[in-house]
């Protein structure tokens, strides 16, 4: 599975580390908000994270998240620093995500998405290249045939997420 630390802000320190795959750890109906940059193209079971992270909320608490379209993905991994693997899975498309949320249970009206990106920065991306060496107008253009990223803002509706 896939695990997230869960930061308590208020500590500062890491409080809960959770499979969101699993839902092992997850604490059910607890936060106002979970962040959840870059990771759920390494879950294998998507929804299932999903619908955890969503369950971590309580009713009305938003899941602002990050996905990647297209990007480039070592063979043998990402090193997650603890001796263990991570292994890209997916790509994602809005449609994708759309469909995949009202599979669990999250109704359209609740997910504003916003693609970012376009075909120099996903080449940019894969080759390593700094923003320095583009303007602001070349990585500002947002490219909706081909964008390198998908920001979703989730917010759990008051009813349960289907299981």
């Amino acid at each position: 599975g896939v695990e997230a630390p869960i930061i308590n802000f208020t500590g500062g320190t890491t409080s809960i580390v959770a499979d969101i795959e699993t839902g092992e750890n997850v604490p059910k109906d607890r936060y106002d908000c979970f962040v959840l940059p870059f990771t759920l193209h390494l879950a294998y079971d998507v929804k299932g994270a999903v619908r955890n992270c969503i369950e971590t909320l309580r009713p009305g608490g938003v899941l602002l998240t990050c996905m990647t379209c297209r990007s480039w993905y070592p063979p043998d991994g990402f090193d997650l620093g603890d001796g263990q693997k991570g292994n890209v899975h997916w790509w994602f498309t809005p449609a994708g995500v759309r469909r995949t949320l009202r599979e669990v249970g999250i109704p359209n009206d609740c997910v504003p998405l916003e693609v970012c990106g376009n075909r120099l920065a996903i080449i940019a991306d894969i080759h390593g290249m700094p923003a320095e060496m583009f303007s602001s107008r070349e990585l500002d253009h947002r490219d909706p045939m081909t964008p390198l990223l998908i920001c979703a803002r989730i917010k759990r509706p008051p009813r349960a997420v289907n299981a």
